[in-house]
């Protein structure tokens, strides 16, 4: 796919420290993907959007997920019987319903599945589609993933993460997104940063992050600290890389990249842009 483009109105939750850092929320307030009502943003071509992933739960049930996003979504393709191969994500070994489980798998969802597709779960959960992997659009229901297209949904996915909860409105770009709208044209205007994941030679999941300019020169020396806590939350690790350069990164055109190359691999990658009018809700990075 050339260039690429699709927008939703996603919370990242980035809440500050007064010194810019940023906070991590517990998640307890966060409701249940198929209760949260969506907001349909603009015109036909428009996407709808939720509340994000909260970042503990994400991390916690990453590995469950990367196991389902290698089967088939529905048993036999058919979009009316969701295979029995997600049930250790949806329920803990105590026979309850893991909840955090179910919404990650929900932003799974989001990113793999056709704009307004529902996806019902055996206890009647709801997911919907948000139209952003398009590839993915037609395999998936049949045929579990491949490496390269696990890590595509997990680079998605980690663009959704929010530490905290503040609505923030956000746009992605890049080889594997849908072709919708125009960044400019929606007012899409700040460059916050290239997302990819990949398995790491430990075999654990590593999310490389490459902030833009827009966000160094908001938060300089900060920069690094505060896109760790959008990632990881405050104070915890979790297999993120933060990239000080973009050497090795390429586009088709000025400020729109499509590849980044580390330690001699090429990844696709996923930009996302933020509306200016929103920086001061959760970039508030002192003045250098």
């Amino acid at each position: 796919m050339n260039t690429t483009r699709a927008l939703a109105a996603l919370t990242l939750g980035l809440g500050l420290f007064p010194a810019g850092c940023l906070y991590g929320g517990d998640g307890s307030d966060v409701e249940a993907i198929g209760s949260i009502p969506l907001e349909t943003l603009g015109d036909d071509n428009g996407q709808s959007g939720n509340n994000g992933l909260d970042v503990g739960e994400f991390h916690a049930n990453k590995g469950k997920l990367l196991n389902v996003l290698a089967l088939p979504l529905f048993v036999d393709g058919s979009p009316d019987v969701l295979t029995a191969n997600p049930m250790p994500l949806f329920v803990n070994n105590d026979n309850t319903i893991n909840e955090a489980g179910r919404r990650t798998f929900g932003y799974a969802v989001k990113c793999a599945r056709p704009a307004a597709s529902m996806v019902t779960d055996a206890g009647g959960g709801k997911y919907e589609g948000d139209g952003f992997l398009d590839d993915l659009f037609n395999i998936w229901p049949s045929f579990g993933l491949n490496g390269g297209q696990q890590m595509d949904v997990m680079a998605c996915i980690a663009t959704h993460l929010n530490p905290a909860i503040v609505s923030v409105p956000l746009f992605l770009t890049g080889p594997a997104i849908q072709t919708v709208k125009n960044n400019v044209d929606e007012g899409f205007t700040w460059k916050e940063a290239l997302w990819a994941a990949e398995w790491n030679a430990a075999g654990l999941l590593k999310i490389h992050v490459w902030p833009l300019p827009d966000l160094r020169s908001r938060c300089h020396a900060l920069t690094k600290g505060v896109m760790t806590t959008r990632v990881c939350g405050e104070g915890e690790s979790c297999g993120l890389e933060v990239h000080e350069t973009l050497d090795g990164c390429t586009g088709p055109a000025t400020n729109y990249y499509n590849t980044c190359t580390v330690n001699g691999v090429t990844k696709n990658v996923i930009q996302s842009w933020l509306d200016p009018d929103f920086l001061p809700d959760y970039y508030n990075c002192p003045p250098q």
